[in-house]
C-alpha cells in the first residue's frame, strides 16, 4: 500500500470519528436544553354568584269561562250509574235477557237497552235511543242533559225539605248523677 493512500484513509477514518463524536455531543447536548413540560394546571371550580333575573310580572288571570255542562254517556254505565245520573225510569222492559228502561223529558224520550253482563253481574247499558229530536248528536245530549238536570234539581229540593231529625231532651237513666 502506498504512503499517500494509507494516510488518506487514515484522515478519513479521523474525521468520520470526529464527525460521529460532534453528532453525539450535539444530541447529548440538546436533550439537556429541553425539559418535560410542566403538568398541567388542576382545575379550580370557582362557584359564581347566580345570575339576577327580573321577576316576571303578576297580572291576575281573567276569570274562566263557565264550563259547560258535559256530555252525558250512558253506553257502558251500570244500571245503578245510570240511575244516579238520570234517576228512576218512567218505565222498565225486561226483553229476554235485556232490559229497556225508558226516559221522559217534555220534549223527547230516552230509551236505554241494558243488557246481563255475566262476568261482571250486572246490568249495563249497551245502547240508548233518542226521540222527539231532529236526530243529531246535539239534539240527543240537550235531551239527555234536561232529563239528567230534572233529576239533579228533584234530589236537591228532596235534601232542603227533609228537617234534620230534632234533639230529644230525655231525662237522665235513673241512679245517674245530675
Amino acid at each position: 500500500m502506498e504512503v499517500g493512500s494509507f494516510r488518506r484513509s487514515m484522515e478519513r477514518r479521523g474525521m468520520g470519528r470526529l464527525s460521529a463524536a460532534a453528532a453525539a455531543i450535539l444530541l447529548a447536548g440538546g436533550c439537556a436544553h429541553h425539559q418535560a413540560p410542566p403538568p398541567a394546571p388542576t382545575p379550580v371550580a370557582v362557584e359564581m354568584p347566580p345570575i339576577p333575573r327580573p321577576k316576571p310580572e303578576t297580572r291576575p288571570h281573567p276569570p274562566a269561562p263557565p264550563a259547560p255542562s258535559p256530555d252525558v254517556n250512558l253506553v257502558g254505565l251500570a244500571k245503578g250509574d245510570i240511575e244516579a245520573t238520570l234517576g228512576e225510569p218512567a218505565a222498565k222492559a225486561e226483553q229476554g235477557t235485556s232490559q229497556s228502561w225508558t226516559y221522559r223529558s217534555q220534549r223527547c224520550t230516552v230509551e236505554v237497552t241494558l243488557f246481563l253482563d255475566v262476568s261482571r253481574n250486572d246490568f249495563y247499558a249497551l245502547d240508548r235511543r233518542v226521540d222527539g229530536t231532529d236526530g243529531s248528536e246535539k239534539a240527543a245530549q240537550r235531551c239527555l242533559k234536561q232529563i239528567r238536570d230534572a233529576h239533579l234539581a228533584k234530589t236537591a229540593d228532596a235534601g232542603k225539605t227533609q228537617e234534620p231529625p230534632k234533639p230529644t231532651d230525655q231525662a237522665p237513666p235513673s241512679g245517674s248523677p245530675k
